[in-house]
């Protein structure tokens, strides 16, 4: 019985010891793995960045020279296509929670339901799922999201990635809102934006089809069309006539008082968030960067 007891004790350490060394080959694989696709994203990143930049002084140095030389008048060119709509969307193009911190809701009622059909629209399938009640979780979230803000007692408006929420249990929540997840969800950070120019406008020209889905539900994609095609202005009665051809047919007229619908409200942001993916670990990092004119 004592042989066998310790032949037992001996397979027993040496299995033990077998899956520690497998697990921590498994782990080093993994360490390894993540480094490498840091590293690809990165250098994506960093590519991104030296092609923005180059594309803005090439762009600054052809104005200069278009306005020194005259050119002679060109025929009209043939009808193009409109051009893709950009994966990140920008910062004149996100909703502003701060009239909500400010003002309140009562004020603001429109601009409220906005950023809470936001929430159910491309979280609430993905991430309210542990919760055992999900009614009016949005309005709850919201609530709590802006009493946190409030909490915080400075006139500054914050950064939305430092927020403590007060509700500890949506804390983990609001962390997976704002990294977000490719191909199921958008970060918050492309959506939601905290800003004290309170009068300014959504604009519809710089926004993406996640914004215009939340607006105008499947008749995103005929929206934007209709935003980038060749017309010199864009009116109410274009967008609504898009959306009855995307069969949408829930549009509220009042949201317009919301959005900016001209191509010249505002000047271009030097400010760019650029994204680098890896594309075997589907690893992205992110960044702001300034793009500064020549």
């Amino acid at each position: 019985m004592n042989i066998l007891a310790l032949v037992f004790s001996i397979l027993m350490i040496l299995t033990f010891g077998f899956y520690t060394a497998m697990e921590k080959d498994h782990l080093l694989r993994r360490i390894d793995k993540t480094f490498l696709g840091q590293s690809h994203a990165a250098r994506k990143l960093l590519y991104k960045y030296e092609n923005e930049s180059f594309n803005a002084i090439s762009l600054t140095k052809k104005v200069k020279k278009d306005t020194t030389t005259e050119k002679p008048k060109k025929k009209s060119a043939a009808k193009k296509p409109p051009k893709k709509a950009p994966e990140i969307n920008p910062e004149c193009a996100r909703l502003n929670l701060w009239p909500l911190v400010e003002e309140g809701r009562e004020e603001h009622q429109l601009l409220y339901e906005q950023l809470a059909s936001l929430l159910r629209l491309f979280y609430k399938e993905h991430l309210f799922t542990h919760f055992s009640d999900k009614t009016g979780l949005e309005h709850y979230f919201l609530s709590t999201w802006i009493k946190s803000i409030k909490a915080l007692d400075s006139e500054q408006p914050p950064v939305l990635e430092k927020i403590a929420l007060t509700d500890p249990s949506l804390q983990m929540l609001y962390y997976k809102m704002l990294k977000g997840a490719k191909g199921r969800y958008p970060s918050l950070l492309d959506l939601v934006k905290i800003s004290p120019i309170t009068k300014e406008k959504i604009c519809l020209d710089h926004a993406n089809l996640d914004l215009l889905t939340l607006f105008f539900g499947d008749a995103a994609q005929a929206v934007y069309n209709e935003l980038h095609g060749d017309h010199i202005i864009v009116t109410e009665e274009m967008i609504e006539e898009a959306c009855r051809k995307g069969r949408y047919t829930t549009l509220d007229k009042e949201l317009f008082t919301l959005l900016e619908l001209s191509r010249s409200s505002h000047k271009k942001s030097l400010e760019k968030t650029l994204v680098g993916e890896d594309a075997s670990t589907h690893i992205s990092l992110r960044k702001k960067v300034y793009l500064r004119k020549s």
